[in-house]
């Protein structure tokens, strides 16, 4: 799953043992594209830190997963989180 080795053995709607970070770009049309960590940190892009975009996103997924309904069996996936810059901060 973009670049992640997933475990063998998942079916449809398998907990993954850990979240995973799938970092992506806007495309000018249509789906958003997926890269890679190493293609988050070429020149040109202005993602800011990949390291602490995926420590964001992993802290705010196991968040929003702990206040989930575990007692219902409802599982949080495919969680997508967007980040940007302030432009008006100085």
């Amino acid at each position: 799953m973009c670049g992640v080795a997933l475990p063998a053995g998942l079916v449809e709607s398998s907990r993954l043992p850990e979240p995973i970070f799938t970092p992506t770009t806007k495309a000018a049309e249509g789906h958003d594209l997926p890269l890679t960590l190493d293609e988050t940190r070429r020149p040109g892009r202005r993602a800011g830190s990949p390291s602490a975009c995926a420590r964001s996103s992993i802290a705010l997924y196991e968040r929003d997963r702990r206040r989930s309904l575990p007692s219902a069996a409802i599982l949080l996936a495919d969680t997508k989180f967007e980040f940007g810059f302030d432009r008006t901060a100085s």
